[in-house]
């Protein structure tokens, strides 16, 4: 009898011992959360490098371009200075 009683709870307890646990609402929120959460870090860091590097060559071919306009402007200053002399 007590074999019997063993065999039946064990029978019972089993698989519950040794079922999957049941998919989970709030843990698939969470995953989903974490996963938006990674994607638009790395969305948010690819952005920032393209546009700090875009900006900073912006900024030198500003540069580049404010020399070129300054050397102009001192030429044409020379230019104006000889037709007055």
């Amino acid at each position: 009898m007590r074999f019997a009683a063993i065999a039946l709870l064990t029978a019972l307890v089993a698989p519950a011992a040794f079922a999957e646990e049941t998919p989970s609402v709030k843990q698939d929120f969470k995953d989903a959360g974490r996963a938006v959460k990674d994607g638009v870090e790395e969305g948010y860091d690819k952005t920032k490098d393209a546009t700090l590097h875009g900006v900073g060559k912006a900024l030198d071919e500003t540069g580049d371009g404010l020399n070129k306009a300054g050397r102009a402007v001192d030429g044409a200053g020379k230019k104006v200075e000889d037709k007055v002399e």
